[in-house]
């Protein structure tokens, strides 16, 4: 049998650089051992970049469904039924008085950005607390009405809007042709609003008669300045079945009259009927034939 081979630590040396192990030790790079470990470890660019891209797009979506829902705020919706009346206090302190056969829309989030109220059709009457840095503002298809310090009413139909003013002063808007006009305490304007062509302000006759003591008379008065004075005069609460009627014109002396007897007249001029409805005068045409 063979003895076993032995080497000392030199002999070791040269049997290891001569072996194929020591060829592999001695190609051996670190930097590319480590550059590869890196490879393995981190996600390619690509991958970074669509992660920055979805990140982009879910931002970008969130941002559309915020404006998407915020131009989508609820509104209270109120409505008043013929001879009915709501009283909707605002969370700044003014007051809507909300009259028969009428609509209003408050949006959510009112006295915040802003202080505006739609009316969508029929009469309201406003008790404004004035803010210099919000302005009350009334919106309507074709007009707004805005508030200096004030307390005035507003009528919409179908072909009109009407605005007085018992205190204060209001600033008087039309959108189509941008008029403004300042309607003062006591005064009364109506902007009239064809289906075509431009609007057009005209002055109403305002309250006056009943300023000189009650004396009713009216000379081509509009319906509804003539049931607002004997509204006043009796404190009797006067309302249209149908707001158009408020443009009809009459010619009537009311001074000395009874209520019954100026109501009689009233009717017999326009051709009208009235009915007592809890506590109300509710005034509505005439079936054809009557």
């Amino acid at each position: 049998m063979d003895e076993k081979q032995t080497y000392d630590d030199e002999e070791w040396g040269l049997v290891w650089t001569l072996s194929d192990d020591y060829l592999v030790f001695e190609s051996a790079d670190e930097d590319e051992a480590w550059r590869l470990l890196r490879r393995k470890i981190a996600p390619p660019p690509r991958i970074g970049l669509y992660v920055s891209i979805a990140a982009t797009v879910v931002l970008a979506i969130g941002a559309a469904c915020w404006g998407y829902f915020e131009g989508k705020r609820p509104v209270r919706h109120f409505e008043t039924a013929i001879a009915g009346q709501k009283a909707i206090p605002l969370a700044d302190g003014s007051v809507v008085v909300l009259e028969p056969r009428s609509e209003l829309e408050i949006a959510e989030g009112y006295n915040t950005l802003n202080r505006t109220v739609v009316l969508k059709s029929g009469r309201a009457r406003f008790t404004v607390a004035h803010q210099d840095a919000r302005p009350f503002i009334v919106d309507m298809d074709l007009a707004q009405v805005r508030d200096i310090a004030t307390s005035f009413t507003v009528e919409k139909t179908t072909d009109s809007i009407h605005v007085s003013v018992t205190s204060g002063k209001v600033a008087f808007f039309s959108k189509r042709d941008s008029l403004t006009r300042d309607v003062a305490r006591g005064g009364s304007m109506c902007l009239i609003t064809p289906p075509t062509g431009f609007p057009t302000f005209r002055e109403t006759a305002a309250p006056a008669p009943m300023r000189r003591k009650a004396v009713l008379r009216f000379a081509d008065a509009s319906l509804f300045d003539v049931l607002s004075a004997l509204e006043q005069h009796t404190r009797k609460r006067m309302y249209l079945e149908d707001p158009a009627l408020g443009q009809e014109k009459l010619t009537i002396d009311l001074d000395g009259k009874t209520i019954n007897d100026a109501i009689d007249d009233i009717c017999a001029t326009l051709n009208l009927k009235c009915e007592l409805v809890d506590g109300a005068y509710v005034f509505e045409k005439k079936p054809p034939g009557n």
